[in-house]
This record gives C-alpha cells, sequence and structure tokens, in this order.
C-alpha cells in the first residue's frame, strides 16, 4: 500500500495543475473587470464576486489586488511588443518599412483591446506601483524600435539617425540620460555599442510620438480632426523613420 508522502508526490502535479487553472480563471475574470470597470475597480472581492467564490480563498493563488494587476500590465506589454516584432519581422526590404509595420501593428493591437493599452500608457492606477519584474516586457517594444535604428547601420556607420552629435550638446541631466540608454543600448541590442546621441534621441522621441498617437485617437482627442487613424499613424512613422535616417525612408 502506497505510504502517506508517495500519494503527496503523485498528487504534486494534479494539484499544481489545478492551481495554474485556477489562476488562469482569476486572470481571466480580472480581464474582465479591467474592460468592463477600469483598473482602479480591480480587486480580490472584485474578482471573487464575479468568479462566484469566496475572496479568502484567491489568496492561495494570487497574492492581492498589486499581484493582479502586475500580472495584466506584464500580458499588455508583452501583447504589445509581440504585435511589434511580428510585424517588423514580416515587413519587406528597409528599416523603414519595419519601423512603419510596427507602429500600426501596435495600433491594431491597441484598437481590440483598448483597456491593455489604456491600463499601461493611460492614467496611472493610484496606489499601485509596477514591480521590477515588468521591465523586460515593458521594453519589448522599445527594443524592436532601438534594434531596427542599429541595424540599419550594420557596417558600424556613426552617423546612425543623422549627424552622430547633437546640434545643441545636451546638459548634464540630458547628458546622464543619454548615457543611461548607451548602457542600455550596449546590453540589450546586437550592435548596440554603434548608437549615438541622436539615434538614441530620436527613437525615444519616436517611441513617445508613436504611443502619443496611438493614445490620442484612442481616448477620442482627435476628434473633428484626424479621422483616418491608420493612415495619420503612418505618415508620422514614415517621418520618425526619416529623421533617424533608416533605408528606405
Amino acid at each position: 500500500m502506497p505510504s502517506d508522502s508517495s500519494r503527496e508526490v503523485i498528487s504534486a502535479p494534479a494539484a499544481a495543475e489545478r492551481g495554474g487553472g485556477m489562476r488562469a480563471r482569476i486572470l481571466g475574470a480580472a480581464r474582465e473587470e479591467l474592460a468592463e470597470a477600469g483598473p482602479g475597480a480591480l480587486s480580490v472581492r472584485s474578482i471573487a464576486r464575479r468568479l462566484g467564490v469566496a475572496a479568502g480563498g484567491l489568496y492561495r493563488y494570487v497574492e492581492g489586488r498589486d499581484d493582479l494587476l502586475t500580472a495584466l500590465v506584464v500580458e499588455a506589454y508583452e501583447g504589445i511588443g509581440a504585435a511589434a516584432e511580428r510585424a517588423a519581422a514580416r515587413a519587406g526590404d528597409g528599416a523603414a518599412e519595419a519601423w512603419v509595420a510596427a507602429w500600426l501593428a501596435v495600433r491594431e493591437h491597441a484598437l481590440e483591446r483598448p483597456h491593455e493599452f489604456a491600463l499601461v500608457y493611460g492614467t496611472p492606477v493610484i496606489g499601485y506601483a509596477a514591480p521590477a519584474r515588468t521591465i523586460d516586457a515593458a521594453t519589448r517594444l522599445i527594443t524592436v524600435l532601438a534594434q531596427l535604428a542599429v541595424d540599419a547601420r550594420p557596417g558600424g556607420d556613426p552617423d546612425l539617425g543623422g549627424p552622430s552629435a547633437l546640434a545643441t550638446p545636451p546638459g548634464t541631466g540630458l547628458r546622464e540620460d543619454l548615457d543611461r540608454v548607451r548602457d542600455w543600448s550596449i546590453a540589450h541590442l546586437e550592435g548596440g555599442e554603434r548608437i549615438t546621441d541622436a539615434a538614441a534621441l530620436g527613437v525615444l522621441r519616436g517611441w513617445t510620438e508613436g504611443i502619443g498617437t496611438i493614445g490620442f485617437e484612442l481616448h477620442g482627442h482627435y476628434v473633428g480632426s484626424v479621422e483616418h487613424g491608420a493612415a495619420y499613424l503612418e505618415a508620422v512613422a514614415r517621418a520618425q523613420a526619416r529623421s533617424l535616417g533608416l533605408p528606405g525612408a
């Protein structure tokens, strides 16, 4: 007859599978809550009501509201980054086409999942600070953009994105920021040591403009002006590609 310890070993995988399934249900309910009520209304109690279970039982699977939000934040960033990666990889010849395709894919993803986009690029959730474990997912999109800029000059041409130096030398604060971006590029990009101040600033500007353009459309700020969001974003992205000096721009 099996001992108690052997029964525990045998049942452990099944218990883990049940636990994983319950956490998946919790996250599914959290996505619904996010879409219907927004991140401010998200809580373990609200998820328990949606699932029809006692709130106390959910703490076996999630640590609390912040744990739920973090899971949703990571999922949102990963989805946006994956959309950009796929589109850039499928694009035709030229870094400029990949840059434009990446941005159009991010927009399409955001339109399909507006509440996820707003969670990570909208109004911060009061009382929540994203932990360090969200950083890898959060930088997935900027990694695509920065790698395109670096790959545009595979031979090591220092003129990435125009002049290698900024027209106006950066002050102490901006100098520190650009050095930080360069250090990140060296650590995370192939050939990242080739990035220049102008290229770093251009990628950051492009990232900011692209996210802002999509956010403006999602939140209705273009009503009465821009009615063709995809065409407008493409024009913005192509202007960014030209400013960066990407081939094919």
